[in-house]
């Protein structure tokens, strides 16, 4: 988790604070939880696609660990295997509840997205 990165916040400072935050008790509180994990627990071929998946795994975030389907695509170097996968989950699934107008009355336009967006490499 310590690798929180923001990819479209160009000022620099705003930026710092951002991630900051998000590795804050308010978000993904990365002192306590510095790991986050995908256990891959099923794999489907796609049959119309070549080399695409539909992946099962047990996603760990904060201590709690929830089963996620998502669709992957990988790719085969000499004996190495390489995936990349977008997976969009419900943060609050797994207590990151900061902002969120399923929690917090009168957030207006404050309330900050439940969905989030993971980019995730995948490799033997």
């Amino acid at each position: 988790m310590k690798s929180i990165t923001c990819d479209d916040l160009t000022d620099a400072d705003y930026n710092k604070k951002l991630v900051g935050h998000l590795n804050s008790a308010d978000f993904f509180n990365v002192a306590d939880f510095p790991n986050a994990n995908v256990k891959i627990t099923k794999v489907l071929k796609l049959t119309k696609k070549a080399y695409s998946y539909n992946l099962t795994a047990d996603l760990t975030i904060k201590g709690i660990t929830k089963s996620i389907t998502f669709p992957a695509t990988f790719k085969v170097t000499g004996n190495n295997i390489e995936g990349k996968a977008k997976i969009t989950i419900d943060r609050t699934l797994w207590d990151i509840k900061y902002g969120s107008s399923n929690f917090f009355e009168g957030l207006g336009d404050k309330a900050i997205k439940n969905e989030i967006e993971l980019n995730v490499n995948l490799a033997n």
